[in-house]
């Protein structure tokens, strides 16, 4: 807090011993017309004395206790001209020392270097200062800058000093013992009160989280009992903000809602197995029929013809192509089995297409260490055949590659037919992917990719490569090696 010291100056007095006259800031008249005179005898009788601080009755007006400090003023040593008094109110210094709510309890008191009473507080010990010794024993042993407890007139007391910084005072502040104990009574019911509001705060946030807490718990509780009611909301709530038991409701959402979809495709899976042992069964009848059949119509053209010939030979190679898929026991055989049978079956092709057909073959000599799902190039060479020379109306060429190439072996097979468009490549492709995906009316290249990976696992890839314009098509099958027994 600034203060401002002008507001605390009561009046200024100017003395001159010359013609005995005073100067105040109401009036300029001698000393023995002067009504507040208490300061004279003082000033004139201590003339050799530095400047000093008395407490005295103010004279004329209101009588009031005011702090006056007299300076002398002197020429020389031995030549005293006059003084200057400055006077203080001490019902405003009152005001500035004690808080308005301690007045009459709170003592504060201002000493010299004696220990002389410069200033009380209480009015009733004002004037009295110097005769009054009330304080002086308690004092003489208080020391500077320090507090005491002791007693006075049967009442427990604090005494506490600070030395001023600019006078050689101190500033005494009196405080019963009582007053401590009113402050810890009133903090003791303070806490106390703050006590049972921060019960009484706890308690009612508690039962706010708890019912807060519960509706979402009841929501999860709900769902789990009935989660067919929540299958339609899963969308509705993926986008919504989430705490920690939305969080949790959302999950369980998720999973019956994957379980759902589990489910249907599981029961697709079935139906398609049932479909694939149905063919299975078919297929298992199928073949024999016609195995028995051909042999049948073998030997009867033997017979006719008197020997083997043309018709009978291509009979034989296809009954023999019958006994390697008819084989249950072996679903993988050598690379080198699975090229003879591919070449039983371009012996046949050529029957048919000995001057438009030729086919090249490049196998690296290691790849005969390695197994092959049986029955894999015949499909590719069918569908070479097929669907990319015989549209093209030129004669055809079929190069097939055989190579182990890191930890894979490689085979490629290249036409030279018409191509496909990039649609019918894409979808081609991405056919390739899927593991499962029978298909009733073809036997082709999906065909052979969906048994690769099932024998191979997903290692097994198939990829093609096409352009339409005459550039034709490479297909190409990457196995993990398989050593073979």
């Amino acid at each position: 807090m600034q203060v401002d010291i002008v507001d605390y100056i009561e009046s200024i007095y100017v003395y001159s011993t010359k013609n005995d006259y005073v100067i105040s800031d109401r009036s300029v008249m001698s000393i023995n017309d002067f009504k507040d005179d208490t300061w004279y005898k003082n000033l004139t009788e201590r003339i050799y004395e530095p400047g000093r601080i008395i407490t005295r009755q103010k004279k004329g007006g209101s009588d009031t206790s005011i702090i006056s400090y007299i300076q002398p003023i002197r020429l020389t040593q031995l030549e005293f001209l006059g003084g200057i008094i400055v006077n203080i109110d001490l019902t405003q210094l009152d005001e500035l020392v004690i808080s308005s709510g301690n007045k009459g309890v709170e003592k504060m008191l201002i000493v010299d270097r004696r220990n002389n009473i410069v200033y009380n507080s209480d009015e009733k010990d004002q004037l009295d200062k110097i005769t009054k010794t009330s304080y002086h024993t308690l004092l003489a042993s208080l020391n500077r800058n320090t507090y005491a407890l002791t007693k006075s007139q049967q009442e427990e007391i604090i005494l506490t000093a600070i030395p001023s910084k600019y006078f050689e005072w101190s500033y005494i502040s009196v405080v019963p013992l009582s007053l401590y104990d009113e402050y810890q009574a009133t903090f003791r019911r303070f806490y106390l009160i703050l006590i049972i509001l921060i019960v009484i705060i706890s308690v009612i946030g508690a039962v706010f989280i708890a019912f807060y807490c519960y509706a979402p718990v009841m929501n999860i509780l709900n769902l789990v009992k009935n989660p067919k009611l929540y299958e339609q909301r899963y969308k509705l709530d993926a986008a919504f903000s989430k705490n920690e038991t939305q969080e949790i409701g959302l999950n369980i959402i998720r999973n019956i809602y994957s379980n759902t979809e589990l489910k249907k495709e599981m029961s697709h899976y079935a139906e398609t197995i049932d479909d694939a042992h149905l063919a299975a069964l078919q297929a298992q009848i199928s073949p024999h029929f016609l195995y028995n059949t051909l042999e049948n119509i073998r030997w009867r053209v033997i017979e006719r013809l008197q020997g083997d010939n043309e018709i009978s030979e291509a009979i034989l190679k296809l009954s023999e192509m019958l006994r390697i898929s008819l084989d249950n026991n072996n679903q993988l055989i050598g690379v080198k089995e699975e090229i003879e049978n591919a070449k039983l079956y371009i012996d046949i092709l050529k029957l048919r297409y000995a001057d438009k057909l030729e086919v090249n073959w490049n196998v690296d000599d290691q790849a005969y260490k390695y197994q092959i799902v049986k029955v894999s190039l015949q499909p590719i060479i069918e569908n070479a055949l097929y669907h990319g020379i015989k549209p093209s109306r030129k004669y055809g060429i079929i190069d097939l590659d055989v190579k182990v190439w890191s930890d894979n072996l490689v085979i490629t097979v290249s036409d030279n037919g018409i191509g496909m468009s990039e649609d019918e490549l894409k979808l081609l492709n991405d056919d390739m992917t899927h593991k499962y995906m029978l298909k009733k009316d073809h036997i082709g290249v999906r065909n052979v990719n969906q048994r690769l990976k099932l024998l191979l696992g997903d290692l097994a890839s198939i990829k093609l490569k096409s352009r339409l314009g005459g550039v034709g098509t490479k297909v190409i099958i990457s196995l993990p090696l398989k050593m073979k027994e």
